[in-house]
């Protein structure tokens, strides 16, 4: 197991306590980025605690059983770096409701929380209301959200 330094060390102590449950939410962590961004925590460090963290979320899926997919994130509205297992047969049965684009690596999740500006979360100033539902008049598609996500498939031993 690697040795992890401020804030990851704690965050870790938080994955090693996690119960996993049959629901997504249950499982999910969430870590907030700004402790990361003013610790200067680099992209290696984070990269490295999320393929730990996966690593025992595959332990936790072994001991109980359990097959599915492990899947982190940063949610820029919030500034956290989140991670969850859910089982489901594929990434595309992940509880999210946008596109998902899926990543191999977790270093592409660690530099976009790292870099972000908005890794205290999104300030009112910068949000604008927009409307709930599109109405017949108007002539552009409104742009779906992509969510890029790291994801790896659990598999209990037998």
């Amino acid at each position: 197991m690697l040795t992890f330094t401020k804030p990851l060390d704690a965050w870790f102590r938080d994955v090693l306590s996690l119960m996993l449950s049959h629901d997504a939410i249950e499982n999910m962590l969430v870590f907030a980025v700004i402790e990361a961004q003013t610790t200067h925590i680099g992209e290696k460090q984070l990269a490295d605690f999320l393929d730990e963290t996966f690593r025992e979320y595959c332990k936790k899926a072994t001991r109980s059983g359990a097959r599915g997919w492990f899947y982190a994130w940063f949610d820029e509205m919030s500034g956290t770096l989140r991670c969850s297992f859910c089982e489901v047969e594929n990434v595309a049965a992940l509880p999210f409701r946008c596109k998902v684009s899926v990543v191999a690596n977790a270093t592409t999740i660690a530099a976009l929380a790292l870099s972000s500006p908005y890794a205290g979360g999104v300030p009112n100033e910068d949000l604008s209301p927009v409307e709930a539902w599109a109405s017949a008049d108007d002539e552009e598609e409104p742009k779906e959200f992509e969510l890029m996500v790291f994801a790896k498939r659990i598999w209990a031993l037998e």
